[in-house]
């Protein structure tokens, strides 16, 4: 890492502690359910209504303890167990909805959106 990566990384970690508050983790979590809900494509099943309200209770708890940091030079998303999975369900799907490689850029752009708005 450069001085100038290093610098990035410490304001963006400042910045990350100070603005990612829980209203903009809420806010995050309501923008990945609303993804599940009606953007993404979803199997048609009898208990779909049930799956995704299970699976929203793991998104907001996702959402609660996710960490955003800057590696070489790119914001990354980090999630640990239990979480770690949800991400990763999040991005390849499952046998009722399909996921997206894009999910941690939608993350991204949804605390961006939100911080200092709330």
């Amino acid at each position: 890492m450069t001085f100038l990566d290093n610098l990035t990384a410490a304001a963006f970690d400042r910045l990350y502690e100070e603005e990612l508050t829980r209203d903009v983790r809420s806010a995050v979590a309501d923008r990945l359910i609303a993804w599940l809900s009606t953007e993404t494509r979803l199997v048609p099943r009898n208990d779909l209504p049930q799956l995704i309200a299970d699976f929203s209770d793991r998104i907001r708890a996702l959402c609660e303890d996710v960490e955003i940091k800057v590696e070489d030079s790119r914001l990354v998303v980090i999630a640990k167990g239990a979480d770690s999975d949800t991400l990763a369900r999040l991005k390849r799907g499952s046998s009722w909805f399909e996921g997206t490689e894009g999910i941690e850029a939608l993350i991204v752009a949804t605390v961006f959106q939100n911080i200092r708005r709330i």
